[in-house]
């Protein structure tokens, strides 16, 4: 109700009147619902689809299924919109911040962790921040080809994202 802009003149006529209004919700103000159609229709492999229902969610905060979308298209460089456009809820940030936290305690090495940490950085579309740390973790570990390939995969989709601008 909130998304769709009817839950204040809902609540305000139950106050005034004591009575509902009939009111419609519409799905696609919903960053949850177009989040959910995002993910099905980028498992389905429908590309565009999964692009325009995630980019629909991120405009109106995001969703964990939109957010997780739009970074798996840009990890692919299949996505034509850039996700710096768009402010994620800081709910979104902590779910994923949190799931990486979760994932961090089981890991035993300064690399493990920074290579989640990375990965986390990701999933929050701040790849800057995931180049950063990758890029320090290769001068600390030069040889250690995983921390290549990771810092190769960021800045591809920088790449990506530069070109998109």
């Amino acid at each position: 109700m909130s998304y769709s802009g009817v839950l204040k003149q809902f609540i305000l006529s139950i106050i005034h009147t004591g009575e509902a209004i009939s009111f419609e919700i519409d799905p696609l103000m919903d960053p949850r619902y177009t989040g959910e159609q995002a993910l099905k229709e980028y498992n389905a492999g429908n590309i565009k689809e999964a692009q325009d229902f995630a980019e629909r969610s991120l405009r109106i905060g995001g969703d964990e299924n939109s957010v997780f979308v739009i970074s798996r298209l840009c990890e692919r460089r299949l996505t034509t919109i850039n996700p710096r456009n768009y402010k994620l809820d800081p709910t979104i940030r902590r779910y994923f911040l949190r799931q990486h936290a979760k994932k961090s305690s089981k890991l035993n090495s300064e690399i493990e962790l920074t290579l989640n940490l990375i990965d986390a950085k990701c999933r929050i579309l701040n790849f800057e921040a995931a180049h950063d740390l990758a890029y320090f973790l290769s001068v600390k570990h030069p040889d250690d080809e995983t921390v290549k390939s990771k810092l190769s995969r960021v800045r591809k989709i920088i790449r990506h994202l530069e070109a998109l601008s």
